[in-house]
């Protein structure tokens, strides 16, 4: 039985390291959104919910999202502009070149 004990006490430091390690995760995730004091420590004491922090998370994703949509619809138009101007440079000079 001392056996057993002191497995199941070790098993618990594991688990009690493992919760330390997610409550410091937490407090860096929710100090990267602002949710929380740069002076809090481990102890998130009436920190917003996992919900709140994870609601924050998406909304910064879904802005990511939009903006790499809005750039690459950007990229997109600036190289048809690109292949108008050339384009239009060619003519342009075929232009100026057929007035000699």
């Amino acid at each position: 039985t001392d056996e057993k004990l002191r497995e199941t006490r070790a098993q618990l430091q594991a688990s009690i390291q493992r919760e330390n390690k997610l409550i410091t995760f937490q407090t860096a995730i929710q100090q990267l959104l602002s949710t929380v004091p740069q002076e809090t420590t481990n102890v998130l004491k009436g920190s917003p919910d996992n919900y709140d922090v994870i609601s924050q998370i998406e909304r910064i994703i879904s802005s990511c999202n939009r903006y790499r949509e809005m750039s690459c619809n950007l990229q997109a138009s600036l190289k048809q502009l690109e292949l108008g101007f050339k384009r239009g440079y060619q003519d342009t000079l075929t232009l100026l070149n057929t007035d000699d």
